[in-house]
């Protein structure tokens, strides 16, 4: 449309990083853990739950009937776990690590 093209003739496109975020779903992680940022850093919620919970709520956006107890109680080949991106579940971890209020 607007002649873009390197020189092996592929098209540039430009995104902001909010789009590629939008697009990568890596923007709705904080929205999807938000309740367990804060119960985290207001309860003093341990942090292995805290991922727990946190990756719960990822699969769920994928399958909302995802229960990480039952399906990860099952012996590894009959785990129902939605596919998700991992990466998905680095920005969980960084987000709870970062909740935490140091303790004065």
């Amino acid at each position: 449309m607007n002649s873009w093209f390197d020189e092996e003739n592929r098209a540039y496109i430009i995104f902001s990083i909010q789009e590629i975020m939008d697009i990568m779903y890596c923007s709705k992680v904080p929205h999807l853990i938000s309740d367990v940022l804060e119960e985290y850093k207001l309860s003093g919620m341990d942090y292995n739950e805290a991922k727990k919970r946190a990756y719960e709520k990822i699969y769920q956006s994928v399958d909302a009937n995802f229960d990480y107890d039952r399906e990860f109680a099952k012996d590894t080949c009959y785990r129902n776990v939605p596919s998700v991106d991992n990466s998905l579940f680095t920005i969980a971890r960084k987000l709870i690590l970062a909740e935490r209020t140091p303790v004065l």
